[in-house]
């Protein structure tokens, strides 16, 4: 991916490329997609990358390229292709704007919304977490790695206000089962548990000061973190359920984690 990488760079507006995901992390199997974020700045051509990517396609599977905004305004655009055997996963991340969040989130602002392709929500600090854990292939102004010296030490503003913040909504979900029966709206019951387990996630990558990437195998990445209560994939298993169990479960499991941190300030707050 090298050669593609080089390619990008060099279209108008490209400021870098990095590899992310889990290969950028080193957990990454035989077979795992190749992820690469092409960080540029004003705007991108799809058309561009379109002629880049098509230099080592496999041709026999299907190419998608997209125009920066085409899905969505927080993941913005890219395109999926295969090459060497492998499939290839690229996002356009406008540079600008990943700093803006980035100023954001290092004072505790963040927002978070809906987004398709991430069923627990997709919160802004995603960006900051990217470029905290891409390696980056060209950066040839240094971009990348200016952005990259901000990720450390884990901004503790970032912390408390996770922290804060999701602690706070997994317990008015919680509160939001008391006032029904259990077993009557099974939708809404999983769905609430369901963020429940979304928030504890986020409370506890931020507790670990740890970035957070998306849902799959966040749990499985877990039981490397400091502070975690025991047998925690079992028991996030178990709220998966549904049920008099799983509700039971979660509310325990939420006032270990609280507990976990240590400050009664994060506990409940309206």
């Amino acid at each position: 991916m090298t050669t593609v990488a080089h390619g990008l760079t060099a279209i108008d507006g490209v400021v870098g490329v990095a590899l992310g995901g889990s290969r950028a992390r080193g957990t990454n199997g035989p077979g795992s997609d190749v992820d690469l974020a092409v960080y540029y700045r004003r705007t991108i051509s799809g058309r561009a990358v379109q002629k880049v990517v098509e230099l080592v396609h496999d041709r026999t599977t299907e190419l998608t390229v997209t125009e920066p905004g085409d899905w969505g305004p927080w993941i913005d655009g890219g395109a999926w292709f295969h090459a060497g055997g492998l499939k290839a996963d690229l996002l356009y991340r406008n540079a600008d704007r990943v700093r803006r969040v980035m100023d954001d989130a290092i004072v505790g602002q963040f927002t978070s919304t809906y987004q398709p392709g991430h069923p627990a929500g997709y919160h802004s600090y995603h960006l900051m977490a990217e470029v905290g854990i891409n390696v980056p292939i060209t950066d040839p102004d240094g971009i990348l790695a200016a952005l990259q010296s901000r990720t450390t030490p884990y901004p503790r503003r970032l912390r408390d206000a996770i922290l804060k913040r999701f602690l706070w909504e997994s317990d008015v979900q919680l509160k939001q089962l008391d006032g029904i029966e259990v077993g009557s709206d099974p939708f809404f019951e999983q769905a609430a548990l369901g963020r429940v387990l979304a928030c504890l996630v986020q409370v506890l990558y931020g507790g670990n000061e740890r970035w957070y990437l998306n849902e799959k195998r966040a749990v499985a990445e877990m039981a490397s973190f400091a502070i975690l209560p025991e047998r925690f994939a079992e028991r996030v298993a178990i709220v998966t359920r549904g049920g008099p169990a799983a509700i039971r479960e979660a509310r325990v499991l939420r006032a270990d984690i609280a507990s976990a941190f240590g400050s009664p300030r994060f506990v409940g707050r309206r």
